[in-house]
């Protein structure tokens, strides 16, 4: 027979025929978690530019040099049906998946600002780094996107504009 599953564990508990490891079921939940919270973390870093050279600046900067500065180009990395609904005036409408094919509707001088935002921040991230591949080294994405940009009470072209 077999000996009482009990004894080959510190702190076990019997329950009915099954033996319960209260100790090694919260190690496991702990590593667990430990995993889950890095690979979150990696993700969060990963998808806000961290790991890349993709330049980001907030929202109040990002309106300040398009007050003070002149020729910025502004690219909207969105869907077509996000930007029909608002943009930020002088936005032209580039999806992030197609940057890399629409080069030549940017400016010929790879030099020229561009302010690169979607919604929140990501697809105007990726479009940053493909443009940055490109040669366009001072494109830089808007932190927080259209949104972050409303919420500071800035103006958008709304449909019907």
């Amino acid at each position: 027979m077999t000996q009482p599953v009990q004894s080959l564990f510190a702190g076990g508990a019997r329950m009915g025929k099954h033996v319960v490891e209260i100790s090694l079921v919260s190690e496991v939940q702990k590593r667990l978690m430990k995993l889950i919270v890095r690979t979150f973390t990696t993700l969060l870093l990963v998808t806000s530019g961290c790991f890349t050279s993709v330049k980001s600046i907030d929202v109040k900067k990002a309106a300040h040099l398009l007050n003070e500065t002149p020729n910025v180009f502004i690219l909207d990395a969105r869907t077509q049906d996000e930007y029909q609904k608002e943009h930020l005036k002088g936005a032209v409408l580039i999806p992030y998946k197609e940057v890399a094919q629409h080069l030549s509707e940017l400016p010929s001088n790879r030099g020229t600002f561009i302010l690169v935002y979607c919604t929140v921040g990501v697809r105007s991230s990726m479009a940053t780094n493909t443009l940055h591949q490109n040669g366009y080294f001072n494109a830089t994405n808007m932190k927080g996107g259209i949104e972050a940009w409303k919420k500071k009470g800035l103006p958008v072209l709304s449909f019907p504009f």
